[in-house]
């Protein structure tokens, strides 16, 4: 695995400028950013044409959110040293947190003529070509970046799948399998002696291995297991893979009964610990998605290894035995691209809880206002062409509507335009969209729900935080049913809300069914208020229920150990 580092002082420079860049190297590898800029700072007072300083202030400055700074630092660096590829790598990734993606772009690419087996720069670039629409682009990058060694471009890769179309499963599973087989060839496994015998006259030790556990959409599913855990059988330990603490984490750590920092562990040190603690059932959340130790579980830690919840597919590790999923996501008699056994809970695989503070509004905005506003609180790259051909097809066949979608994405002036070009192209002008930025306040958030009507659902790739938000605001999501877990999770959570009406069967029956609801507004009005109460008295919302059965399958699953 290659990875790219800050900078090695040359030692042509003076013993003292060279001890000063030592020393600030330390200090930024360290994370004491003032203290390094300190440093930093002496040198140029005695060489202003200092590349490697003037590169790493560039990156501290970037570090502290300070682009401006950073870009200056960044541009004076090139300037010193034209030839070097890392610098313009970090550059365009300062570019892209300053909303210019275009320059980004520039940038990503010049680091790549530069040094070809630069893959930070692909799987950079990639991620630019995802947001800007150009997945086939995307894709390629992705390959490039995993062909230069750059292995976290292959978990970025395979997240990339879940929003394709034109992909067949048995491929995107080849590909889940590939990452298994690239990892165990340049990390040998060392960890073969665990345990397979049953506990006897002790509590089972369950571990949670995840980098969301602060706050994020895998939490508000987590917290209601962790809550109701029956504590008499089951010892619950939370490996926390992230150095984010915020009020979730500091919650999540009371609520365990042991907290683990995995953080500055590489995965062969975060195995032993695991096989230490003696961990009977380790359950992984978070799949290929971002931060994931997977790496981890390769190693087999634990006699028993489950994936559930935080990704929609499967990890395509060996490793790994069972994954935690339902009837309607999987249905039986659909074909498995899973490399894990599935069990399938039977009141569904998600619990959802709520924030109850939050009022609904009683009022269906509509009765107030002279159209219907259709939504979308999506991750935008879910927001694919055949996506906005339903939802500009929904739109003509309701005249009087409008369609709000909310995305942090649109910080980037050229991800809003491209989204309105898209539009202007099936005929919709772009007065009768609404497009809403990053919103920081979770009260907020949900409170944009007020203007709703109907909320429309993404496809392959479902919302799965986004439609719980919106049903416990009082507001449906319409969704249909695909051809595999990612395209069916809105389904199995409308289903076990109770509200099976707002799943469609297909793509035609959810464009009409959009039509028939926006023309019964009566109907939505007096919903509306009731929509909160149907899930607190659903599976979805019942986690001692869900609990149940999820400790159900950990006994099940220790009985058939030798």
């Amino acid at each position: 695995m290659k990875k790219q580092k800050t900078t090695k002082p040359a030692k042509t420079m003076s013993p003292e400028i060279y001890q000063l860049l030592i020393d600030g190297v330390k200090l930024f590898e360290a994370g004491e950013f003032k203290q390094a800029e300190s440093v930093l700072i002496q040198i140029l007072r005695q060489d202003k044409k200092h590349a490697d300083a003037n590169y790493i202030l560039g990156i501290i400055a970037s570090r502290l959110g300070q682009y401006d700074r950073a870009e200056k630092r960044l541009r004076k660096a090139i300037q010193l040293s034209p030839n070097a590829s890392k610098i313009y790598n970090d550059l365009g990734l300062v570019l892209k947190q300053m909303g210019q993606l275009a320059k980004a772009t520039e940038s990503f690419q010049k680091a790549i003529e530069l040094g070809p087996e630069n893959g930070y720069a692909y799987n950079n670039l990639a991620f630019i070509y995802h947001d800007i629409g150009k997945l086939s682009e995307a894709d390629q990058a992705y390959k490039k970046a995993i062909q230069c060694g750059t292995f976290p471009a292959f978990s970025n890769r395979l997240l990339h799948l879940n929003y394709l179309i034109d992909i067949e499963q048995t491929e995107v599973l080849e590909a889940h399998q590939d990452w298994d087989a690239y990892y165990q060839s340049n990390h040998p496994n060392k960890q073969k002696n665990y345990s397979s015998s049953k506990p006897t006259k002790r509590q089972i030790k369950v571990g949670y291995v995840s980098p969301d556990f602060n706050t994020h959409s895998v939490a508000y599913f987590f917290e209601p297991l962790l809550d109701c855990h029956d504590r008499s059988k089951f010892e619950v330990y939370c490996y926390y893979a992230n150095t984010t603490i915020d009020e979730t984490t500091l919650r999540f750590k009371e609520k365990a009964d042991y907290w683990r920092s995995l953080s500055k562990l590489n995965d062969q040190q975060a195995a032993d610990l695991i096989y230490k603690d003696g961990i009977d059932i380790l359950v992984d959340l978070s799949g290929h998605t971002k931060g994931n130790r997977l790496g981890v579980f390769t190693h087999r830690p634990a006699s028993i290894q489950m994936t559930w919840l935080g990704y929609p597919n499967t990890t395509g590790l060996t490793a790994i035995q069972y994954r935690l999923v339902d009837s309607v996501t999987d249905p039986e008699s659909q074909v498995s691209h899973c490399s894990e056994q599935l069990i399938r809970l039977p009141n569904g695989f998600l619990c959802y809880r709520g924030n109850k503070n939050i009022a609904i509004s009683p009022v269906l905005p509509s009765q107030k206002k002279d159209y219907f506003t259709f939504g979308s609180f999506n991750n935008l790259r879910k927001v694919n062409n055949q996506v906005i051909e339903a939802w500009s097809a929904i739109l003509h066949s309701v005249p009087n509507s409008r369609l709000l979608i909310k995305s942090k994405e649109f910080e980037f002036i050229e991800v809003k335009q491209r989204l309105l070009k898209l539009f202007k192209a099936q005929g919709i002008t772009s007065n009768r969209l609404m497009l809403i930025d990053r919103i920081e306040s979770q009260e907020a958030h949900l409170k944009l729900y007020d203007e709703v009507d109907l909320a429309l659902d993404t496809f392959p790739y479902n919302g799965t935080t986004t439609t719980c938000e919106a049903l416990w605001m009082g507001v449906p999501t319409l969704t249909f049913l695909g051809d595999h877990h990612a395209s069916r999770v809105s389904a199995s959570i409308l289903k076990h809300s109770g509200l099976s009406e707002f799943v469609a069967d297909d793509l035609e029956s959810y464009i009409k069914k959009a039509r028939q609801l926006a023309e019964n507004t009566e109907k939505l009005s007096a919903l509306r208020p009731t929509f909160r109460e149907i899930m607190l008295g659903s599976d979805l919302c019942d986690a001692q229920g869900f609990t149940d059965e999820v400790e159900k399958v950990f006994l099940q699953a220790i009985e058939k150990l030798v």
